[in-house]
């Protein structure tokens, strides 16, 4: 899916700045995938808990990093 979203950016001009993902290996490629460019993992995007399944979903938001991780990228 991430590819053809890629393709569908890329075939419409859509302008794509630098990519930030976690340090997961599924989010890195995914950002590849999606922008044609390399990704760069932050530390503030991978929560504590990455790849354990009660990290993986928090409705309550508690491991929502995206915000504040960023500020000085």
């Amino acid at each position: 899916m991430a590819r053809q979203i890629g393709a569908a950016v890329k075939k419409l001009g859509i302008p794509v700045g630098q990519i930030y993902t976690s340090r997961l290996n599924r989010a890195i490629e995914t950002g590849k995938l999606l922008s044609g460019k390399d990704a760069r993992p932050v530390d503030g995007l991978t929560d504590s808990g990455a790849g354990s399944a009660s990290a993986m979903a928090n409705p309550a938001g508690g491991n929502a990093k995206a915000g504040l991780a960023c500020a000085n990228c």
